[in-house]
């Protein structure tokens, strides 16, 4: 997927989010509207709240409910090696001071592949920590390839 197709289901999600907002959203969250300031709040924080539930729907994965983290005993809507792998990325801004090689992030993809795969296999059970661990190392490894690539593009 290239970056204008993912730009475009973003602004298709939060078009969808704000058309589903409509007045008998606000009355089921007992909100006055004569108080425009907590009105707005509301609604940013719906939208924004639904929004990340989109946005979650939008990452391919198998969101097994054993190998999902649990908030108040009900699944998270993505399993903890995709959830890493996610907050691997956050890594991107930072990875611009540092010059790590494109191989380096490529070499860092192995430990997940290799967690996966054992376990695919049925050699091994993995946990959770383990996914964790492998998908944040793989996240990391990722954002590397990113700014190379980033960097390439630039430099022409």
């Amino acid at each position: 997927m290239i970056a204008s197709d993912s730009v475009l289901i973003w602004i298709s999600v939060m078009v969808r989010i704000v058309l589903t907002l409509n007045v008998e959203t606000l009355k089921s969250l007992n909100v006055i509207a004569e108080e425009r300031i907590v009105v707005e709040r509301i609604v940013v924080g719906a939208v924004f709240k639904k929004a990340i539930r989109e946005l979650f729907l939008y990452v391919p994965c198998h969101r097994k409910p054993e190998r999902c983290y649990h908030i108040k005993g009900k699944p998270m809507p993505i399993c903890s090696r995709c959830l890493s792998i996610l907050l691997g990325y956050l890594f991107i801004p930072f990875l611009f001071f540092v010059d790590i090689p494109f191989w380096v992030g490529i070499l860092l993809q192995f430990p997940m592949v290799l967690d996966g795969y054992t376990q695919l296999k049925g050699w091994r059970m993995s946990n959770n920590f383990l996914r964790t661990m492998t998908g944040l190392i793989s996240g990391f490894g990722l954002s590397v390839g990113i700014v190379e690539v980033v960097r390439l593009l630039i430099s022409f």
